[in-house]
């Protein structure tokens, strides 16, 4: 059997004559409506004029053309520092002490316990050795992991708009 093709009346695509749904631009073939698949996309500012076009957007960048219009910076912020940072630095800053200090810990009363090491670690003195590592490292955290989190955000954003411009033009 060979396949009868028509030209859909909206978008001037090429379909099957059997059609109901024009499978690019999405409109409903019955009812000779077509599907508003246009939307008004943000264009970056100059100066104090802000330009609008209006392009085709695909539909697995709908949600990305929404976080696009409320800008870069806030998604920056709100993604990268706050999303990745704040919470890796967070999660960093407690759980490694947490996990560390412990080990650390037991390798060296283990080490003073046995025949290699020529003088005793006192568990006193082990404690005050590790005492403000849990507030170091989580300050120290908390301050690098938003840094990389801005950098992630920066790069996460040029990604997408990098996505997002080739989808427009093909």
């Amino acid at each position: 059997m060979i396949a009868q093709y028509k030209q859909c009346p909206f978008c001037s695509e090429q379909i099957l004559s059997a059609a109901i749904r024009c499978k690019h631009c999405k409109s409903d073939l019955t009812t000779n409506r077509p599907t508003n698949t246009r939307q008004e996309m943000p264009m970056p500012e100059y100066g104090n004029e802000r330009r609008r076009i209006t392009k085709s957007i695909p539909p697995q960048f709908e949600k990305w053309a929404k976080i696009r219009e409320k800008g870069r910076s806030r998604y920056i912020w709100l993604y990268g520092v706050v999303g990745f940072g704040v919470t890796c630095g967070v999660l960093f800053g407690w759980l490694f002490p947490q996990l560390f200090l412990p080990a650390f810990r037991t390798t060296m009363s283990s080490l003073a316990a046995s025949d290699n090491v020529p003088h005793e670690i006192s568990d006193a003195a082990l404690a005050n050795a590790t005492d403000g590592f849990g507030a170091v490292t989580f300050v120290l955290s908390m301050i690098l992991f938003p840094i990389g989190g801005y950098a992630f955000g920066v790069l996460m954003w040029k990604n997408m708009e990098k996505k997002f411009e080739q989808a427009q033009n093909n």
